[in-house]
């Protein structure tokens, strides 16, 4: 189901829930902790090449 939409200029961004919504509150901490550990290794990277973040 798209539980949100946006237009940015001539594009449209639908978000949908259909990958979450079977999820256990369990499931869906396991995914949180592993999209906030890629982000900090991609963080950690831009810092070792000195960009700002």
């Amino acid at each position: 189901m798209i539980v949100q939409e946006y237009k940015i200029g001539n594009t449209t961004i639908k978000i949908s829930d259909d990958s979450y919504k079977d999820k256990t509150p369990e499931d869906m901490k396991r995914i949180l902790e592993r999209i906030a550990n890629v982000a900090w290794k991609c963080a950690r990277a831009a810092r070792a090449l000195g960009k700002d973040i």
